[in-house]
């Protein structure tokens, strides 16, 4: 029997719109919900992500034409969009310890092989990603349930919005994130109890201060040397005191480009210190100064040269709207819950952060959730397809086997690279250097 209700869609981030698209151009039914009361509602996100593995993939899943004007629309730098460079760098000397250029990588792949990479504009990326979608704004789930055959013709589920909306459809897929609501009452139901998502989700020790700049090129040109796009130090704190040596990590990443022709080129850049605090011991500052002041602390005394510069130019007007807004990040973990995610009765479905929630030290946690949509959008396009004999179980089945351990190896090897950064760098380092081998040999196809 066809199946005529559309896929309920549970959050507007990457792995919801992705999933969207690909539902779209399989000419699938799909209702997309969405909390923010608008497209711009994130104006402020600021982060940017690399995306890689998961490319191959999303060519496929959505309409081609859309597809060819990713790097242009939303990448990083979208003149350059394959100007990409990654580095590790020694904090204290600045020394660079390990390079990826793309490149110079595609110039050393086998012949008829490439290499697909872009640096992406989280912001730009969700714009891209919202075009020719509808989407509900405004519309936070409270909760769902099952339908029975008696109640829509198939069977089906009904999702409660806290307005007290409601709306029906086949299946209903919780691309809602970190603190997915669709998780919590699937694993509410499972084990039988309300606090099971949170027992399951842990806190990773990891502690991040970011700061987002805008840098004029002068300013900019040291970074420029040392990477094009993304870079990696590493530095150390308590030199040359009694206390052992602590690692202190750096991520500096390009975010955007003022494209005003009117002034000299500006450069956003994303500023982000951690330190791995297993005892618990760094002071949390509710006070943006005192949080700024925190951030110069470990710049001073982790890094020097250029790197350590950089860090300690960040304004410290005495109005808090002239001062660089330093941000605490919290990272959260959570494996997918395959007990749970076994009781979907072919109507319940996670992707994204709803599914594997992890730390961004291997640059992985996006790529994730963009295949997860493509990975889901293939398969209910088979339930969707009348020739084939594919239920709805069948689909959300192969999905989950396909799924689970991928996402499960990705949270495990997050979890270590956040580990290796502040404990091990030098096991990042030669990391790299066999996958950045493996790459232009062909024997890998994802960093």
């Amino acid at each position: 029997m066809a199946i005529t209700q559309p896929v309920l869609i549970i959050g507007g981030g990457l792995s919801g719109l992705s999933l969207a698209q690909a539902l779209k151009h399989q000419g699938i039914p799909y209702k997309l919900f969405e909390r923010d009361a608008g497209k711009d509602d994130r104006m402020s996100q600021g982060w940017s992500i690399s995306m890689h593995f998961c490319l191959p993939a999303l060519s496929k899943a959505i309409d081609p034409s859309h597809f060819s004007t990713l790097g242009s629309k939303a990448s990083v730098n979208t003149h350059q969009p394959d100007n990409i460079q990654f580095t590790m760098v020694d904090g204290i000397t600045n020394k660079k310890l390990v390079s990826f250029d793309l490149n110079s990588i595609q110039a050393s792949l086998p012949k008829g092989q490439s290499y697909p990479m872009f640096r992406i504009n989280r912001r730009r990326f969700r714009a891209w990603l919202l075009e020719g979608l509808d989407v509900t704004w405004m519309k936070r789930l409270e909760s769902y349930r099952i339908l029975s055959d008696d109640e829509q013709a198939g069977g089906g589920v009904e999702a409660t919005f806290t307005d007290g909306t409601t709306a029906r459809g086949s299946v209903l897929v919780g691309a809602d994130g970190v603190n997915s609501m669709v998780c919590k009452q699937l694993m509410a139901i499972e084990k039988d109890n309300t606090d099971a998502f949170n027992q399951a989700t842990t806190v990773n020790p990891t502690r991040c201060l970011v700061v987002l700049r805008w840098l004029t090129e002068d300013e900019y040109a040291p970074l420029r040397e040392l990477s094009k796009i993304h870079l990696m130090a590493f530095g150390a704190l308590h030199r040359g005191k009694d206390q052992k040596q602590e690692t202190v990590g750096l991520f500096v990443s390009l975010n955007d480009i003022d494209p005003n022709p009117n002034v000299k080129r500006r450069f956003q850049v994303i500023l982000s210190l951690s330190r791995f605090d297993e005892s618990q011991d760094i002071p949390w500052y509710n006070d943006n100064k005192d949080r700024l002041q925190q951030f110069k602390s470990w710049a001073k005394d982790g890094f020097e040269g250029d790197l350590q510069k950089v860090l300690l130019e960040a304004p410290e007007g005495d109005d808090d709207q002239d001062q660089a807004t330093v941000t605490y990040i919290t990272l959260r973990e959570r494996y997918p819950q395959s007990d749970c995610l076994a009781k979907h009765q072919g109507r319940i479905a996670l992707v994204g952060d709803a599914a594997h929630t992890m730390t961004m030290f291997r640059g992985e946690g996006g790529n994730h959730a963009i295949l997860d949509a493509t990975v889901l959008g293939q398969a209910l396009g088979d339930a969707y397809n009348v020739d084939k004999e594919t239920t709805l179980y069948d689909a959300i089945e192969k999905y989950n086997k396909e799924m689970i351990p991928r996402g499960t190896k990705a949270v495990e090897e997050s979890h270590q690279a956040a580990y290796n950064a502040h404990k091990a760098p030098h096991l990042l380092v030669k990391s790299m250097e066999l996958l950045i081998n493996a790459v232009k040999t062909g024997t890998v196809r994802q960093l």
